[in-house]
């Protein structure tokens, strides 16, 4: 499992210049699910529906997401 799961997605949610709610709306992932994510820096709980929902709307892959690099490339 990656620790760092909830970093790296407020990272890449945060270079959008996105709140929780717009990254709701892009990716259909609902912000709860998101403000956990972030918050407990983990992906238990998380769906892979939800994570590739997210690396969608991020413009990346789910392995992208996943990976254990600082910070991937977005669209």
């Amino acid at each position: 499992m990656i620790p760092l799961i909830g970093k790296r997605i407020r990272g890449l949610r945060e270079r959008k210049n996105w709140s929780q709610k717009e990254l709701e709306s892009r990716s259909g992932v609902p912000q709860t699910t998101i403000s956990r994510l972030e918050n407990d820096n983990s992906k238990n709980g998380a769906s892979l529906n939800h994570l590739q929902k997210l690396a969608d709307a991020f413009g990346i892959t789910l392995n992208q997401l996943l990976e254990d690099e600082e910070e991937p490339k977005i669209a």
